[in-house]
């Protein structure tokens, strides 16, 4: 199980690499199993479930409608995300929520972070 999720999250690195830095925007794709890129220049991912949808990470404000559009073009409606989680606190990954937010009523989170103070002390 932990080999098949390093792989997966490998193949998003890369799939996702290949995406960010296209000159022209990128039509949405197909990762893996419920997997789809959605982003544009930093990278957006819609993780589907029959619950409802998890975005992650919603980018620059300019990413918005691109996004939407995306999500659209796969078969799914920015209307069922009902999960936005953030991989960290960058403005190019987390400035696109308050948008986001709008107009698919998702609830925020943020992946969990290992405090630093944590670390200092387990190699202290």
């Amino acid at each position: 199980m932990c080999k098949s999720i390093r792989l997966m999250l490998m193949t998003i690195a890369v799939l996702g690499a290949q995406a960010a830095f296209a000159a022209e925007p990128v039509e949405p794709f197909r990762i893996i199993g419920n997997i789809y890129w959605v982003g544009g220049e930093y990278g957006s991912y819609l993780i589907t479930t029959p619950e409802g949808h998890i975005l992650h990470d919603t980018g620059v404000n300019e990413m918005h409608q691109q996004i939407i559009a995306n999500v659209e073009k796969l078969g799914f409606k920015t209307s069922d995300i009902r999960i936005m989680i953030s991989s960290h606190a960058h403005f190019d990954h987390v400035q696109g929520h308050a948008a986001m937010k709008r107009v698919s009523r998702a609830r925020t989170t943020r992946q969990a972070a290992f405090p630093a103070w944590k670390r200092l002390q387990s190699i202290a």
